[in-house]
């Protein structure tokens, strides 16, 4: 029986490791995200598109545009770091087919967060977090693949709410 319980600890112990490493954060950075998503349009802040998976075909793209939406959840830390300097940088760099473009900033920007922030402090005191949704939309289409990298001011990679994953979304552009 005692090499039962000693096998039975030694698991639960093992597992308790496994749960606080995949709690734990896996970088400093300033915020997470959650649902970000490609589309062929826009609605309400959020990418949308008429089919599901990997893949969008260029006839579907209003305005020859690709769309990605994305939603920042923020702490008592985000919202420190807001009041001390205003705005929140969410970096998006822009790869095509494997060759880098640009980087935007599609954080937050003084005037939602003097519009909003008296809100988000009282989401943080109630519920430990705030949510923003913020979208990117480019023209650069003419590619098979799109990737983009989300960075936070530090240089970070943002990740999932749960810190276990990477958010570097990928599409494929079909013509059609």
């Amino acid at each position: 029986m005692r090499g039962m319980e000693g096998k039975l600890r030694y698991f639960c112990s093992l597992l308790f490791t496994i749960c606080i490493f995949l709690s734990a954060p896996a970088s400093a950075a300033l915020f997470a995200a959650t649902n970000p998503a490609f589309g062929s349009r826009l609605v309400d802040r959020v990418a949308v598109r008429s089919s599901s998976g990997p893949t969008i075909q260029r006839s579907e793209l209003a305005e020859n545009r690709l769309y990605f939406s994305v939603t920042i959840v923020g702490d008592q830390t985000t919202l420190d770091y807001l009041k001390d300097n205003e705005h929140l940088p969410l970096h998006v760099t822009y790869w095509g087919d494997d060759e880098r473009f640009d980087t935007v900033d599609i954080g937050i920007d003084y005037e939602k967060w003097t519009e909003l922030g008296d809100i988000w402090a009282s989401q943080v005191s109630k519920q430990g977090v705030f949510t923003f949704r913020t979208y990117y939309r480019t023209k650069k289409i003419g590619y098979q693949h799109v990737q983009l990298t989300l960075k936070d001011v530090k240089g970070n990679t943002i990740r999932t709410v749960g810190g276990n994953k990477n958010i570097n979304p990928r599409i494929r552009l079909e013509r059609r």
